[in-house]
């Protein structure tokens, strides 16, 4: 019997230590050695527990390997004392991320970031260069603060407040659910306060880039994709998907991923051959 995406992502979990903390983390190698690890980062509430199986049918569809990780203070990973010193995606994007890529042995690896997770992924590439890094696919990018990104915020601490969204989280933070809201909350002051540092970075961006938004998105307008795409000097495509939100993957998983399987197939990152017949577009 072939096994389910489920349990392949529950069969390959691991922890890495990272910088003196423990963090949860699940693998798939990649179906040849030539195929990039897709290394997925989330947002600024989520965790591996919140991927699901995306990632897992994600590699699956297109030959990839997969990487999933919950950064420190988020999920089963290690906690952290808040507040963190320093710019907290700053350091996610230049200490953390290459830490992980390091302790994980990934030498190709292309950037799947969600949200906050989407901004890391560029400042590693802009600041970082990291050449192990050959694509981006962002979802949901935030670089700068909108009027509805911070009306959306308003929204999802009030939510918080009233035990809602505190009960919603709790099965996939545990005990590091009030460490995970107060550090998304500490990312939105440092977007806010920052966009302009974060965006002259984004000029050194030389990985091809897939950008992805929710037409519904509540968290930031089509500004953000239009400031990339003008930004980053290297083949960069933008798909915008209807009747879709913020959470892209798990609203329009399949738009997701064969967008993914175009992007990695027409920049040579996987052959043809890897990802099998795809629609026309």
């Amino acid at each position: 019997m072939a096994i389910t995406d489920k349990e392949e992502v529950a069969a390959n979990h691991v922890w890495l230590r990272v910088r003196g903390k423990s963090l949860e983390a699940r693998r798939i190698a990649p179906q040849s050695e030539t195929n990039p690890t897709l290394v997925f980062i989330h947002d600024g509430l989520g965790c591996v527990g919140l991927w699901d199986d995306f990632p897992a049918h994600f590699a699956r569809a297109t030959g990839c390997g997969a990487l999933v990780y919950s950064r420190a203070g988020y999920g089963a990973s290690e906690t952290v004392k808040l507040p963190r010193a320093g710019l907290v995606l700053s350091d996610d994007a230049l200490e953390v991320l290459p830490a992980v890529l390091d302790e994980a042995d990934v030498h190709r690896a292309v950037l799947v970031g969600h949200g906050e997770g989407a901004l890391i992924a560029l400042l590693n590439v802009g600041i970082a260069c990291d050449p192990r890094v050959k694509g981006l696919i962002l979802m949901a990018p935030i670089i700068f603060s909108e009027s509805i990104a911070r009306s959306s915020a308003a929204r999802t601490r009030a939510e918080f407040f009233s035990g809602m969204l505190h009960s919603r989280l709790l099965p996939h933070h545990g005990d590091n659910v009030d460490t995970a809201f107060w550090g998304w909350n500490r990312v939105c002051e440092e977007i806010a306060s920052q966009a302009s540092e974060f965006c002259d970075s984004l000029s050194n961006i030389n990985s091809p880039s897939l950008l992805i938004q929710g037409a519904r998105d509540p968290c930031g307008s089509a500004w953000q994709l239009q400031l990339l795409e003008r930004q980053i000097v290297a083949p960069t495509s933008v798909v915008r998907l209807q009747q879709c939100g913020y959470a892209i993957y798990r609203e329009r998983p399949d738009a997701v991923i064969e967008a993914g399987c175009r992007f990695l197939v027409g920049e040579g990152l996987v052959s043809p051959a890897a990802v099998g017949a795809m629609p026309p577009a």
